[in-house]
């Protein structure tokens, strides 16, 4: 045993418990991060959707003689 290293009564290092808390952290973070970036995606995609149907809408129009 390493003299910098503390056992716990479950035997895990201090080094494996902080990667352990990396994990952790990152699986925290990617349940946070990962939704809420695919709303946005799908907001800006549906707003994108949205403005190209009024676009051929109004070019429609045009084309029949509508104002």
């Amino acid at each position: 045993m390493a003299s910098d290293e503390v056992y716990t009564r479950s035997h895990i290092s201090d080094q494996q418990m902080l990667w352990f808390r990396k994990v952790g952290m990152g699986f925290l973070l990617a349940a946070i991060f990962v939704p809420f970036d695919l709303l946005v995606i799908v907001a800006v995609l549906g707003a994108g959707v949205y403005i190209c149907i009024r676009v051929v809408l109004s070019l429609c129009r045009r084309m029949n003689g509508a104002p």
